[in-house]
């Protein structure tokens, strides 16, 4: 989130600044929704297009019932690549249901940090989704649950 290296150029007396290394927060995105999700699917909080090494960092969610309770073993929170064909790759889980743990809000240790990240290097633009997940990418339960999920996120890019 830093600058690395910064450097003065003096050239007949016109100042220039160059930034070498720098994170630049381009974007952000906040989403939350409550509802039924059927075994096998998952629920996109949000989307958005990724361009080649750009980053998306989640640095808050809430994952739980609709009426407060744990959510269930088998679904989870995930940042996923969509092929815009139909499919997607998950790429990482954020938080997992256990039946047990209240996530009601899961932020980093440290200010400024996230709870987790993607990077795309491909070196072109994906689409990348954050998702409440019931099987599609993960086991899933068996069944329709009625989750809530929310998360904010924000998007970076190395200059």
């Amino acid at each position: 989130m830093g600058v690395n290296k910064v450097e003065r150029l003096l050239y007949k007396g016109i100042k220039y600044l160059t930034l070498r290394g720098a994170n630049v927060f381009t974007d952000w995105a906040e989403r939350g929704q409550s509802g039924e999700i059927a075994n096998g699917n998952a629920a996109v909080l949000f989307s958005r297009g990724l361009d080649g090494g750009e980053t998306i960092q989640v640095s808050q969610c809430t994952f739980l019932y609709s009426n407060g309770q744990a959510a269930p073993t088998g679904t989870s929170i995930r940042i996923i690549t969509l092929n815009n064909a139909g499919g997607g790759t998950s790429q990482v889980t954020i938080v997992s249901g256990d039946g047990t743990t209240i996530y009601d809000n899961v932020t980093a240790q440290n200010r400024g940090d996230s709870i987790a990240s993607y990077k795309n290097t491909t070196g072109s633009e994906q689409t990348v989704a954050v998702v409440a997940d019931n099987g599609e990418f993960g086991a899933g339960t068996g069944s329709t649950e009625d989750l809530f999920a929310g998360a904010i996120s924000r998007f970076r890019s190395d200059i």
